[in-house]
């Protein structure tokens, strides 16, 4: 079975600026960013974290990514009333319990049992 492969090619920095543009966006200053933005994916997830035209300070990939998980997390709560308890829960779910059930996981090196995991939740809890 012979499977062809497609390769896209990176894109031009005129279609870089095009696009951010349409969006209201400028390109980035640092060249690292510029060169990430060259795969369509990694432009398309820029411009989400961007929100509708508002400029990104990214210096690297590690913190788009966390820019746009951000701009994902913030479109969800914003969708949340007020004073709805989800609103507290996902921000002590994102902010302290899997930070700490990270920390364990880098103590240990493996998988965590569901004993371990409930002990976590239960120490945050407390």
């Amino acid at each position: 079975m012979n499977l062809e492969k497609s390769k896209l090619l990176p894109l031009d920095i005129e279609d870089i600026e095009e696009a951010l543009g349409r969006k209201g966006m400028l390109i980035p200053r640092k060249q690292e960013v510029i060169q990430l933005l060259r795969t369509p994916l990694i432009l398309s997830i820029y411009i989400q974290a961007g929100e509708c035209g508002r400029q990104l300070d990214v210096q690297g990939e590690e913190e788009l990514m966390k820019a746009y998980m951000t701009s994902l997390l913030d479109k969800e709560i914003e969708q949340l009333p007020e004073d709805s308890p989800q609103r507290w829960q996902i921000d002590v779910a994102l902010n302290y319990v899997l930070p700490m059930i990270a920390i364990e996981l880098n103590k240990k090196s493996n998988a965590l049992t569901q004993e371990q995991l409930l002990e976590i939740i239960e120490n945050c809890w407390n």
